[in-house]
């Protein structure tokens, strides 16, 4: 069964996303962020694009991210997968659900559920400079505008399940490993 960490921004997904793959090393990780960051450093039409968004804190169009997505699960012989960032929108979770569909598999999201003021600690916390009180206020309302919405229709077709992310990241962790 595929993973799927659902969560607002520092809300711990990537933290422990890397704590499961070293539990479980035959997961395969997809997380865009990854990609779009490691593509930014390519002079070209698609690394200038994700640059310019990546600057303004706006999303990678829908219609990328899904090809990626495709892309990598072409590139996988049948492997668990474990999904960072992905699905963050209905279009990008109706690729998933299809995809699903398709090979009869199934998946399990965690929603890592955080309140907005601890959120804007933690990224206010790590001291970057384009971390500003307008710059985070935008990622929070993204993650209500896109992906706060699908979770109940994600929730009609999959397990889905909810973790106090105020906890600590060993007691996320565990509550994570309990559920998969």
């Amino acid at each position: 069964m595929h993973i799927v960490l659902f969560g607002i921004q520092w809300s711990g997904k990537w933290t422990q996303a890397a704590r499961l793959r070293q539990h479980n090393s035959s997961l395969a990780y997809f997380a865009p962020w990854d990609i779009f960051r490691a593509l930014t450093s390519q002079a070209n039409a698609l690394g200038d694009y994700v640059k310019e968004k990546i600057a303004a804190w706006q999303l990678i169009k829908d219609d990328i991210v899904q090809w990626l997505f495709s892309l990598y699960t072409k590139t996988l012989e049948w492997r668990r997968m474990l999904l960072d960032g992905f699905p963050r929108s209905q279009d990008q979770f109706d690729t998933l659900h299809s995809y699903l569909l398709e090979t009869g598999e199934s998946c399990v999201g965690i929603v890592l559920d955080l309140p907005d003021h601890i959120a804007r600690e933690r990224m206010l916390a790590r001291g970057r400079p384009d971390d500003t009180p307008e710059a985070i206020d935008k990622r929070i309302a993204q993650y209500y505008a896109s992906t706060q919405p699908l979770l109940s229709r994600f929730g009609r077709y999959y397990w889905l399940h909810t973790i106090d992310a105020t906890m600590s990241i060993d007691d996320v962790f565990e509550a994570i490993v309990a559920i998969i």
